[in-house]
């Protein structure tokens, strides 16, 4: 899998927070990094209430963000319709 120092370095700091991000330059592998930790922690059944995985593909403002943030939550939880941030 490689990149054994970064995985460590996430899941540590996922020891003390529950919301924990990756940023960096475009095409360093963040994304693949990410996907491959959330497979490693939903294997070993780390977090009993599951792991919700949110690409910032496309996310160019902070509404943008928002908007699709939480709607990735809402579907996560198998509920539908729309929310707004504002």
């Amino acid at each position: 899998m490689g990149r054994n120092t970064e995985m460590y370095h996430l899941m540590t700091l996922l020891d003390e927070f529950r919301l924990v991000g990756a940023t960096g330059p475009s095409g360093i592998g963040k994304t693949t990094l990410v996907r491959n930790l959330s497979w490693y922690l939903m294997d070993r059944r780390v977090f009993s209430d599951g792991i919700i995985f949110y690409s910032c593909d496309g996310a160019n403002t902070i509404h943008n963000f928002m908007n699709n943030f939480m709607l990735a939550i809402i579907n996560a939880w198998g509920g539908e319709g729309e929310m707004q941030y504002s």
